[in-house]
């Protein structure tokens, strides 16, 4: 047995196997260089992007193909009915589906991906919820080697431990778990809509209040923008112009700290969310920022990649770095920037960066500062920036009740699984 990991006692009837005494086959496939940058239609092509954390497939946002001709000259790597998938290295480690129901008549992995085919010992989805518990998901990350790009080889197969019982039995928790994990992920789902729909009604406060103000009475009149409509009549429409102005001053020794945007976190020290470490001389000619300036990604800008700086450092050349000509209630236009509405008037203003390059887009600082944006009073800024804050605490403790919620369903239905597999559950809790 494994030396590094405990393994917990097992029915009289069951035993514990190395999981190469259950496996048909343990493979891996690939994936074709090629300049094509499609072969949509053609055979499937299944990543570990493409498995998510409950075993579902994950094919509606990008899914990925190979050419009919290179998956037919594929010695291993096909995709039968029943198959079990492991994510054996990248980001998703460990991460597990089955095929009961395949999308596509050819499907194969990538280098990314094994398949493991069980002998007739073993029912495939017993094999596949064995393989999600936690006990075989912390005795796989013991035998993940390497560290430029960790993963797995087929080297874990003579250490992993399977637990065996009767088929009859393996049939039982199967459809045990079928029916319990399907309860439970009925309720995760029902909790992560509830968070989007929290998400979609906060944007559309903020947006409103930005735009329309809090007085429901207001007498409106027109912009006089397109993307914009009316505005309370008391408001006025300023250029960016008449609020920022552009800074571009350069390091020439490399020494200050060298900070980074990041969404929903705002300008960082670059060494809290990256490993990647620059020397002095790396920043030469980065642009200096101060406490107070306003900052942004321009090629993230309609992400809401936008901050005010909370201190003096360095920042990328691709930011533009903005001192702040007018006494305004910065935090209102943060708000404002956030928006999906300027998010896209953000966009229609980029352009795209040499040619053939439309899809790679710059706000140019040129163009931002030509834009026009809603101005209430500096008073009425700061009130709608209150209100905003403060409905921001009431939603964000509803959310982070559901986040812990949906947290801790994930972690029963984890220990339900690893329970069901190992015998901890008498088979007279599972058939009634």
């Amino acid at each position: 047995m494994n030396n590094n990991y405990h393994l917990c006692n097992l029915p009289n009837s069951w035993e514990w196997r190395r999981i190469k005494y259950v496996l048909k086959s343990l493979e891996s496939g690939g994936r074709e260089n090629s300049k094509e940058d499609s072969f949509e239609g053609q055979a499937l092509s299944i990543g570990g992007e493409h498995i998510g954390w409950k075993g579902e497939w994950l094919l509606t946002e990008n899914p990925r193909f190979v050419s009919f001709e290179y998956f037919n000259s594929m010695r291993s790597g096909h995709i039968r009915n029943m198959d079990v998938l492991l994510v054996k290295d990248g980001a998703t480690i460990g991460k597990t589906a089955i095929a009961d129901e395949l999308p596509y008549e050819k499907i194969a992995v990538n280098e990314h991906v094994f398949i493991l085919r069980f002998d007739n010992s073993v029912l495939p989805r017993f094999g596949f919820y064995v393989i999600q518990s936690r006990m075989a998901q912390e005795q796989i990350y013991l035998e993940v080697r390497g560290s430029a790009q960790p993963g797995l080889n087929t080297e874990f197969r003579h250490k992993v431990q399977f637990p065996l019982p009767p088929l009859a039995t393996q049939l039982v928790i199967t459809n045990f778990l079928d029916r319990e994990t399907t309860q439970i992920d009925n309720l995760i789902a029902a909790k992560e809509q509830m968070l989007t729909l929290l998400e979609e009604k906060r944007e559309a406060l903020i947006s409103h209040a930005v735009t329309r103000g809090l007085d429901p009475n207001v007498a409106f009149k027109r912009s006089g923008l397109d993307w914009l409509g009316d505005i309370p009549q008391h408001w006025n429409i300023e250029r960016a112009k008449g609020l920022f102005r552009e800074v571009d001053n350069r390091t020439t020794t490399g020494e200050e700290e060298l900070l980074s945007l990041r969404m929903h976190v705002g300008l960082v020290p670059h060494h809290d969310v990256s490993d990647k470490i620059l020397e002095p001389k790396d920043v030469i000619g980065f642009k200096k920022v101060e406490t107070g300036q306003l900052v942004i990604n321009r090629m993230r800008a309609s992400m809401g990649l936008i901050a005010i700086s909370p201190q003096n450092g360095l920042v990328s050349p691709d930011y533009a770095v903005f001192d702040i000509v007018k006494l305004i209630h910065i935090p209102y236009f943060l708000a404002l920037f956030n928006t999906s509405l300027v998010g896209a008037l953000f966009r229609s203003s980029s352009k795209g960066l040499g040619t053939g390059s439309s899809g790679f887009l710059r706000l140019y600082s040129e163009s931002f500062l030509s834009i026009h944006f809603p101005v209430p009073s500096l008073e009425e800024q700061k009130e709608i920036t209150n209100f905003l804050d403060q409905e921001q605490q009431k939603t964000g403790e509803l959310e982070n009740a559901l986040t812990d919620s949906i947290a801790l369903l994930k972690e029963r239905r984890s220990a339900l699984i690893t329970a069901a597999v190992t015998g901890q559950i008498a088979l007279e809790e599972m058939t009634s």
